[in-house]
């Protein structure tokens, strides 16, 4: 699989496995709750092996969308999304900037399913999916991370290219 896959996947695993985010915002370093959906991104960015190049990693939602942009990863008005794209949401105040963010993990037509940390499922805060239309006005921008095709090596792939690097090292290749 590669890291578009891996993010989906990861992020799928932890639905509804861990009230209340402590395992993300501590990941982040903060010792108390916090408002954590950005926190969880950066977590599965993280354990899918993107490196701080493709994906910023930050407990801000602010933060990671301004590195979006930076980087040139925020998508046009229209563009057709992928699943794996990132989800900026704005709904607390209107016009201040994106306040929450989610993944997408499939599309059909208008309609996205997301997944997204740090949202109440059946009254707990929890990871989650929600159905949105792409159209919605809670929406500020999508994002596509600068996925590689590949995503971490395996323990035998992992295991095999140390021993290479040393063979390359003694000059015995």
């Amino acid at each position: 699989m590669g890291q578009r896959e891996d993010v989906i996947s990861i992020a799928a695993s932890q639905i509804g496995v861990n009230p209340g985010g402590d395992k993300f915002w501590q990941y982040m370093g903060y010792t108390h709750h916090v408002e954590w959906c950005a926190s969880f991104l950066s977590w599965v960015m993280n354990e899918a092996g993107l490196t701080t190049s493709q994906w910023t990693q930050s407990g801000g939602v602010l933060q990671i969308y301004n590195g979006a942009v930076a980087r040139g990863d925020i998508l046009a008005t229209g563009a057709a999304l992928q699943p794996g794209d990132v989800v900026f949401f704005e709904w607390r105040n209107p016009g201040d900037g994106p306040d929450h963010i989610g993944i997408i993990q499939s599309i059909s037509g208008d309609m996205l399913t997301t997944i997204e940390g740090n949202i109440l499922v059946n009254g707990v805060d929890n990871v989650g999916t929600q159905i949105w239309n792409r159209n919605s006005v809670y929406i500020w921008a999508f994002a596509r991370p600068q996925y590689t095709s590949t995503g971490p090596l395996d323990p035998w792939h992992r295991k095999a290219a140390a021993a290479l690097l040393v063979a390359i090292k003694r000059k015995r290749f």
